[in-house]
């Protein structure tokens, strides 16, 4: 987690709790009207821990808002960018084609290290041609 400038208000027991939550899959976000929202990957969060939560929720709130904050992204303006030479020629078989092309194909190798989970591999390829 990133180091945050926050109010000296806001309690180290806050961060920690959130800390806990999420080393324990459970999500903490803030909703469009800035209200605490609580939820876990695991199925029901347990009721001591959303009880502490919600004991500390201000402070969360506080955190997460502080959080959002660090993390904004800047948007830059859209611009138009050159075609690659592979884009130009795709452009103009399609230009000059009299029917669709129909599949593209493109030729790609890719190295990996470590371990390989073949069925792994073989079921993610096959998702791709379904």
């Amino acid at each position: 987690m990133a180091v945050i400038d926050t109010p000296a208000l806001v309690t180290a027991d806050a961060l920690a709790l959130i800390q806990h939550c999420r080393s324990q899959d459970v999500l903490l976000s803030r909703d469009m009207d800035g209200k605490l929202r609580l939820s876990s990957r695991r199925g029901p969060v347990d009721p001591v821990l959303r009880q502490a939560v919600v004991a500390k929720r201000d402070d969360i709130l506080t955190l997460l808002a502080a959080e959002e904050q660090e993390c904004e992204i800047a948007v830059l303006p859209r611009r138009k960018a050159p075609l690659s030479p592979y884009q130009e020629g795709l452009w103009a078989l399609h230009r000059g084609a009299s029917s669709d092309l129909g599949a593209l194909h493109v030729l790609a190798v890719f190295a990996i290290d470590g371990p390989l989970d073949r069925a792994a591999l073989v079921r993610a390829v096959d998702r791709l041609v379904e």
